[in-house]
């Protein structure tokens, strides 16, 4: 080839080769430049707190991918979600959401539809996909919830990626999912996981070499944490509990029972932890799974709580504590499980990544908190691992008001027998009761005389108390430096309301010098020590009583468990009968901080709480306030109640007349009359709501009336714990329950009863079997409640009770039934008036909800035209309006008042309720009265000033009562100190104060505009309310063996009889029996109670058979009798006060009561019970004939000169019997005065305690004990002595990726434009060497 060939060609080849290299780097310059301009894409990732460290490593590991770079990840939290989080979610490309729950997907529905809008995607990751997301608008993709589900940093980056490269063709490339274990064994401390105790054992050994001789503590915890690799949380609770000389293994799997079982059940089946944690044995626990494992494992195990969504500023801050979504989940859950002291260990905290500026957030541990679980463990521990002569138990009872024929509880017979049985087993079971009394009766005798509480009227009293020698002094002195040590936010609140300490009224004695002391009326008999919870305080200040809506412990009762806890050094507290007051104090309603009274009061000593069984609602406050693992107890026998006398005489009378109607009109007529006559004497007429006997209807009425009377089934007596009643009531009970369990052959009946009346017998041993176990740092078996004739499944007793998932409420099936009731009381609403109803009030009881499941709450919906609507898993997720033609009449204006307990356990359903109002205030129907009321309460609300939509909001609002921290209406405390009102005035403003506090409509105990606005506004809403209802579905519970119902249902008529000016009509919603609910007048509900109960001599004598506690329950019916005088004058009517004069002064039955009365020690309660009957009539209520007030005076003079006063200032029937009750007082003091001084070295709260400690007992600074024989049939030593074996591959492993790792997709186009960039150069230097050469030559 010539030479300019060849030049040609080389040149050719050059200008080919300049093309080629201009279009490649002007294609690599292009794809760069639109990478570049490209807009960024937005993924959001809601991953679940507990997922959220792992996610934010992910994703700072995606960051480091050069594909990624222009990808913006956005981590957002599943429980605190803000506005401008929502924002950041609405403007996403796609989302990764973590479901669970109602709450997050009602969260995020707004943004969501919006993304969907644009054509972007929200994938739901978490373990189901329902209804709830479907409407919201996620996507299902069960490839990506496998990611989700395997959980970890590999899995979640993968799934990311997955997304990105499928969705958007991103150039990334993603790996299969990766299996986590379902269940196993992580340590927090080096981040490995095991398969096998014994692998676990051996590797913790390491770290801990004198491990072997300390007890295991096994936690609970969720699968996400280990997955994660990391957690703040478990790495405190090992620190804390390891420093008390524990050995921690921590256990994740759902539901918990399988990781409890496999992990913490050694081969033989024996436990080998002393104690559990349960951080995670809430969802998916159910008792008929989790009970068997807990009664295997045959431990303790203590609540822990990592709240859901609230900082710890928000928790501190907030009046209620827990949030109201996750109340079920977090501790009614968890009983189920028998869980008990629900503690509060971390709260959800905003944080921000350094290395990537993501904001997240993090579940952080409490410090203080932490402690107190650790120290609660301790104490379980020790009950476990202690010698029963060294353990010191408190044993607590009731005594409110203070008094000495005033201790008991509900339907328990409490002094002596009770406490009687309590003392012997423990004796039994070795615990040391040196000096205790000789005799069940000297018991009686010491406790009555010295073992009650003592009011501020009563100083002579405390005197001599402390002067006998038989009452414990606690240096004031010595109190105040334990009250320093308390929150401050509790110090601040108790010295407002009661003043400084050395000021204190209640239960204080000086000595000579002035030196003031507590005063303690406590028996201490070796190592145990029996007294009375100290009294409120209500009762000796009007002041507060009639005014204040919270109150604190006074500084007495504060004093009297800080003792228990740091002088005595209470191994563990029993609180004797339903029931006390510790768990009805200020505070949060769920979920306590250190300064709540509650929580100080406790502190960490393990508590334990005997409950009757059919009052589940106020047992769970017992657990959840008053931190006991309850203990429940029977109810009295039941039998067929008899008539007494004057019905039997009645009923004869109609058998005369209808004989009488056969033969003679004249001989009829006569009878009638006499019938009348005997009908009105006894009061009979009111129950059925006639005035007189006039033709043979009313007689017919009446027959039935007795028949219903004869047939109802009444208690008998009251229960002793740990005594079983005798074999024919055991029988006569078993026969109520079947009697509601439909037809049954002869041999089935006689078999089922004879079940039960084994049930019943077996009981009695369950009861003090369970308490022992208690003491002895066992498991409580957890059991449900109620009413064991509506529900037989409440037996056996002796169990922890739990409650149910209030999320269900009401059940398809309740809700026809409260539909049907809603129907029935319309109708006869209309019959009678020829109206329908406009404006309804109810109240609502949590135990009542518990036992009729929402029957209630169904009909309050129907009333008002709304049904609910149920999701696939059965529980509610909405209501439904009703239309006006369907529901074929107008709708009914309801308002609502709960009690505080009510708030406490149900607020979803309260929240429901008001959700209800919300759908039907603004409905344009011509008959709408919620509308009509709303509008009318809104203009008067704005003429008073009140802006326009502040009005709107307020009118609408149909839920009042006490606000958070608050508990009890106060009407019963304010009608018993009669001397202290003049008018019933007085006692409706009591009620007002304590429930004209708002609910609903975005309020939750508020008082917008303040008190007296907030007031007003309850008022109207009370305006022209027609009636008032209550249920009761109880058959042991009525209206006059507790002051409870006339507190709420009493005070509520009374309030809208002060609004209206007459009394509403008061209707009983009688639910005893399940398939036969009906609408009762308070009349007759009453009426028959009394037929059946309190005067009906069978009753009296069963009672009176109780002695001390049988004489002091026949007391309290008076009471309440007087309660619902006040509150419902029309209801209780001279022949009621008539018929308890007859039988129990008159003595008409011939039982020998005052006798009986003596007998039973307790006098003084017959005292009580004729002075309040003097107290009816010498404030107007009681009309009674000037012979029957002269007899009464003549026997009240008589037994308070053989037995004393039992009333003071404020609650006497007359001056001149208070007069006597300070003379008494005088006179003690005159008798104390002759006393020597009492020994301050002896009667020293300090040294009483200190002096009987055994030295080998373990106190708060020792480690726990290790037992010569461990509970454990595998010692820990022996399984950390086998050679470890890695685990399966499931060692966890922080791996870390280099800054500038590519995908091989980048990595490829970045070696080509590499090499095309290298010829490009070579290509360019020969062309350039080949032109200087040429121009050389």
């Amino acid at each position: 080839m010539s030479p300019n060939n060849r030049r040609r060609e080389t040149a050719l080849r050059d200008s080919l080769l300049a093309v080629f290299c201009r279009v490649l780097l002007g294609f690599l310059g292009c794809t760069l430049f639109s990478f570049a301009c490209a807009k960024p894409l937005s993924m959001v990732i809601i991953p679940g707190d507990p997922s959220t460290p792992a996610a934010l490593e992910a994703i700072k590991q995606l960051r480091q991918e050069l594909a990624l770079k222009e990808v913006k990840f956005h981590i957002l939290p599943f429980t605190q979600l803000q506005e401008r989080d929502l924002k950041t979610l609405s403007g996403a490309d796609v989302a990764l959401i973590y479901n669970m729950g109602r709450e997050i997907a009602e969260a995020v529905t707004p943004a969501i539809k919006k993304m969907s809008a644009r054509g972007a995607k929200a994938y739901a990751i978490g373990s189901s996909f329902e209804e709830i997301e479907r409407k919201a608008g996620f996507v299902q993709d069960d490839a990506l919830r496998a990611y989700s589900q395997a959980g970890g940093v590999d899995n979640l980056s993968s799934m990311i990626k997955r997304v990105l490269s499928r969705d958007f063709g991103l150039p990334v490339q993603y790996g299969e999912v990766v299996a986590f274990p379902m269940s196993g064994l992580w340590n927090p401390v080096n981040g490995k996981a095991f398969s096998k105790f014994e692998d676990y054992a051996a590797d913790y050994v390491k770290r801990r070499p004198d491990a072997a001789d300390h007890p295991w503590v096994g936690i609970l915890f969720h699968r996400p944490v280990a997955q994660s690799g990391r957690s703040e949380l478990l790495t405190s609770m090992f620190a804390a509990l390891e420093a008390r000389g524990f050995n921690v293994i921590a256990a994740f799997g759902y539901p918990s029972e399988i990781p409890a079982q496999k992990y913490f059940i050694d081969h033989n089946g024996k436990s080998r932890v002393a104690a559990l944690v349960g951080l995670a044995a809430k969802l998916g626990n159910t008792p008929e799974r989790s009970i068997p494992v807990m009664k295997q494992l045959d431990v303790p195990m203590v609540n822990a709580i990592s709240l859901q969504s609230l900082s710890q500023k928000e928790w501190e801050d907030s009046p209620i504590g827990l949030s109201h979504t996750e109340r079920s989940w977090q501790v009614a859950l968890p009983e189920f499980a028998g869980a008990v002291a629900p503690t509060v260990v971390a709260a959800k905290e905003r944080r921000r990544d350094r290395d990537s500026g993501l904001e997240y957030i993090a579940e952080v541990p409490i410090a203080e908190r932490i402690e107190r679980l650790a120290d609660r463990i301790k104490k379980f521990t020790a009950l476990r691992y202690e010698l029963n002569p060294n353990k010191r138990v408190a044993i607590i009872y009731y005594n409110y008001p203070a008094g000495k024929e005033n201790v008991g509880a509900a339907y328990l017979n409490v002094m002596p027998r009770s406490l009687w049985q309590i003392l012997t087993r423990l004796e039994r079971d070795g615990y040391s009761t040196q000096g205790r009394p000789a005799s069940e009766d000297a018991m009686l005798e010491l406790l009555r005389n010295h073992g009650t509480n003592v009011g501020n009227w009563s100083r002579g009293a405390l005197e001599k108390l402390v002067r006998s020698g038989n009452a414990m002094l606690l240096p004031i002195s010595e109190y105040r430096q334990w009250l320093e040590n308390q929150p401050l936010k509790l110090r601040t609140a108790m010295i407002k309301a009661w003043g400084e300490p050395e000021k204190s009224k209640v239960m204080v004695w000086k000595n000579p010098k002035g030196i003031p002391y507590f005063v303690f009326p406590a028996q201490r008999f070796g190592n145990l020590v029996f007294a009375p919870q100290p009294t409120r305080g209500w009762e000796g200040d009007p002041d507060k009583m009639f005014h204040d809506v919270v109150l604190p412990p006074h500084h007495q009762y504060l004093a009297f468990y800080l003792w228990l806890q740091k002088g005595f050094k209470a191994h563990a507290m029993v609180h004797v009968g339903t029931h006390g007051t510790h768990e009805w104090l200020s505070g949060k309603e769920i979920g306590y901080t250190p300064a709540d009274p509650g929580e100080a009061l406790m502190g960490d000593v393990p508590q334990f709480y005997p409950y009757v069984v059919d009052d589940i609602g106020e047992g769970l406050q017992a657990k959840r306030r008053g931190m006991a693992a309850t203990i429940s107890y029977m109810t009295p026998p039941f039998d067929k109640a008899s008539l007494n006398q004057e019905l039997k005489l009645l009923k004869a009378l109609i058998g005369d007349y209808e004989v009488a109607a056969q033969k003679s009109k004249s001989t009829a007529a006569a009878k009638l009359v006499e019938i009348d006559l005997q009908a009105r004497k006894t009061g009979v007429l009111k129950d059925i709501g006639i005035k007189a006997v006039k033709d043979e209807e009313d007689v017919e009425k009446l027959d039935e009336y007795f028949e219903e009377v004869s047939n109802s089934q009444a208690p008998y007596g009251l229960h002793t714990f740990g005594v079983a009643p005798e074999k024919a009531l055991r029988l006569t009970t078993a026969e109520a329950m079947l009697s509601m369990a439909g037809k049954l052959t002869p041999d089935e009946l006689a078999r089922r009863k004879e079940e039960l009346s084994v049930l019943m017998e077996n009981s009695a041993a369950d009861e003090l079997n369970a308490l022992a176990a208690g003491l002895g740092g066992r498991y409580i078996a957890a059991g449900p409640g109620g009413d064991p004739i509506r529900n037989p499944d409440s037996l056996p007793t002796g169990r922890n009770l739990y409650g149910f998932d209030p999320t269900r409420l009401p059940s398809p099936g309740i809700w026809l039934q409260g539909k049907k009731l809603a129907e029935q009381f319309v109708a006869d609403y209309r019959k009678r008036h020829g109206q329908y109803p406009d404006r309804l009030a109810f109240t609502l009881w949590s135990t009542e909800t518990m036992n009729h499941e929402g029957v209630t709450e169904a009909e309050i919906l129907a009333l008002m035209g709304v049904k609910p609507v149920w999701n696939e898993r059965g529980r509610v997720s909405g209501l439904e309006v009703i239309p006006r033609k369907e529901l074929g009449r107008p709708r009914v204006d309801i308002t609502i008042t709960p009690s505080g307990l009510y708030r406490d356990t149900l607020p979803n359903i309260m929240l429901l309720l008001d959700d209800a109002v919300s759908k039907v205030k603004d409905l344009e129907e011509e008959d709408n009265p919620i509308r009509e009321n709303v509008r009318t309460t809104q203009k008067a609300l704005e003429a008073k000033g009140v802006d326009s939509a502040d009005a709107a909001r307020m009118a609408a609002v149909r839920i009042f009562t006490e606000p958070p921290g608050a508990y009890g209406v106060g009407v019963s405390r304010a009608v018993d100190a009669s001397n202290t009102w003049k008018n019933e005035g007085e006692i409706a403003d009591v009620y007002f104060n304590r429930l004209g506090h708002l609910f609903g409509q975005g309020y939750w105990g508020d008082r917008p505009g303040g008190k007296d606005l907030a007031v007003n506004i309850f008022k109207m809403a009370l305006k022209g309310a027609k009636a008032t209802v209550i249920a009761r579905s109880s058959n042991l519970f009525a209206t006059l063996d507790n002051d409870d119902l006339h507190d709420y249902m009493g005070g509520s008529a009374m309030a809208i009889r002060q609004v209206n000016g007459q009394t509403p009509e008061t209707y009983v919603l009688n639910l005893a029996n399940p398939s036969a609910g009906k609408h009762e007048t308070l009349d007759k509900y009453m009426g028959r109670e009394m037929r059946t109960r309190y005067t009906n001599p069978e009753w009296v004598k069963s009672m009176l058979k109780e002695g001390y506690g049988g004489a002091r329950y026949i007391k309290t019916v008076a009471d309440n009798l007087w309660g619902w005088q006040v509150t419902v004058p029309e209801a209780v009517d001279g022949a009621k006060w008539q018929e308890m004069y007859e039988t129990y002064v008159t003595d008409r039955n011939n039982l020998n009561i005052k006798e009986k009365f003596r007998e039973a020690k307790n006098l003084l309660a017959y005292q009580a019970l004729v002075d309040k009957m003097l107290v009816a009539i010498n404030k107007g209520y009681w009309k009674a004939d000037p012979e029957v007030k002269a007899h009464l005076d003549k026997v009240n003079r008589e037994v308070i000169a053989e037995a004393g006063v039992a009333c003071n200032a404020n609650t006497c029937s007359s001056p001149e019997i208070t007069a006597l009750a300070e003379a008494q007082d005088r006179r003690a003091m005159a008798d104390a005065e002759s006393m020597p001084a009492p020994n301050l070295g002896r009667q020293s709260a300090l040294s009483a305690a200190n002096s009987a400690l055994v030295s080998g007992a373990m106190d708060s600074s020792t480690k726990p004990a290790t037992p010569e024989t461990s509970p454990a049939s595998e010692q820990p030593a022996k399984a950390m002595g086998k050679t470890a074996s890695k685990v399966e591959g499931y060692e966890v492993e922080e791996k870390t990726r280099l800054l500038g790792n590519m995908t091989p997709e980048v990595r490829n186009w970045a070696l080509a434009g590499f090499a095309a960039l290298v010829l490009c150069g070579f290509g360019f230097n020969a062309r350039r060497r080949r032109l200087r050469l040429r121009s050389a030559s």
